[in-house]
């Protein structure tokens, strides 16, 4: 596990870093990719939800930065697990070495699939020693991409 942690804390992708700031300081920004769904990644994600995302870019916008530094953040009304910009930025990491995914049903009231169902929501997370590193990731299938719709920490069980 020392390995994982040791990783996690040097996987600070500095466009993240830049786009959350720029967020922060209310500039115009477009969605950051943070990273591309994979073919484990996407059979798993089928075989949850019956969609197929293959290639689908993984984005993370604005207002989802504001949603995760809302709840998430500093002031965060559910926690301050996100307090550390650096962990927002560690994200990619995350998206790339997942430990598990899992559909427990949610759906997102802002996306909706091709046949205009609402999109199903799939929780993302590593394990990083006592704590999971949680990502909420919905599929936006006329855009091909999935977005991050928020991420946080919590404390392992």
């Amino acid at each position: 596990m020392e390995g994982v942690i040791l990783e996690y804390r040097k996987a600070i992708d500095r466009d993240i870093v830049n786009f959350v700031q720029d967020v922060i300081d209310g500039r115009d920004v477009l969605p950051i990719t943070v990273g591309f769904v994979t073919e484990k990644m996407s059979s798993i994600i089928y075989d949850l939800t019956g969609l197929s995302v293959l290639g689908n870019r993984i984005v993370l916008g604005d207002d989802d930065v504001r949603h995760i530094l809302n709840r998430h953040g500093p002031n965060g009304v559910a926690d301050h697990s996100m307090e550390d910009i650096n962990d927002i930025a560690r994200l990619s990491y995350v998206l790339a070495n997942y430990d598990t995914i899992e559909y427990d049903g949610g759906v997102s009231n802002l996306y909706k699939t091709r046949d205009g169902r609402k999109a199903p929501q799939v929780v993302i997370s590593k394990r990083i020693d006592g704590t999971y590193y949680v990502a909420e990731v919905v599929s936006d299938s006329g855009k091909k991409r999935n977005v991050v719709s928020t991420i946080y920490l919590k404390k392992a069980k």
